[in-house]
Order: structure tokens, then C-alpha cells, then sequence
């Protein structure tokens, strides 16, 4: 999530690619923080972080 944002990787493109992989569904996923989804759900295939988490990511790691 920290690569996708710094280096502003759009959705779309990067869908397309995991489809090729077969990855599709966690992609997804991982752009559902940039929405402001935080919520974690067992019909997700990764685990994303909690909000609070994934700002202290963002602090520790210099991403704005």
C-alpha cells in the first residue's frame, strides 16, 4: 500500500496486471483504504491495517 501511494500507482492499471496473475480480488482490496474503507472483513484476501496503523506506516517511512 505504501509503494501504490508513493509512487501513485493507478487502480485501473494495476487491476489489469493482476488479472494476468490471477490477483485481482486482493488488489482490490488493497485500494479500499484509499477510499477510506478501513474495515477488516473475512472475505478479504489479505489483511489490511487499522487506520491508526497504517498512518504510523506512512509517519515511520516519510509517505505523505
Amino acid at each position: 500500500m505504501l509503494l501504490i501511494e508513493t509512487k501513485d500507482i493507478d487502480q485501473e492499471t494495476l487491476v489489469e496486471t493482476a488479472r494476468w496473475y490471477d490477483l485481482e480480488p486482493t488488489v482490490k482490496a488493497l485500494y479500499r483504504p484509499f477510499q477510506g474503507d478501513f474495515d477488516r472483513t473475512d472475505d478479504l484476501p489479505v489483511i489490511l491495517p487499522k487506520k491508526d496503523e497504517y498512518i504510523a506506516l506512512k509517519e515511520q517511512y516519510g509517505v505523505s
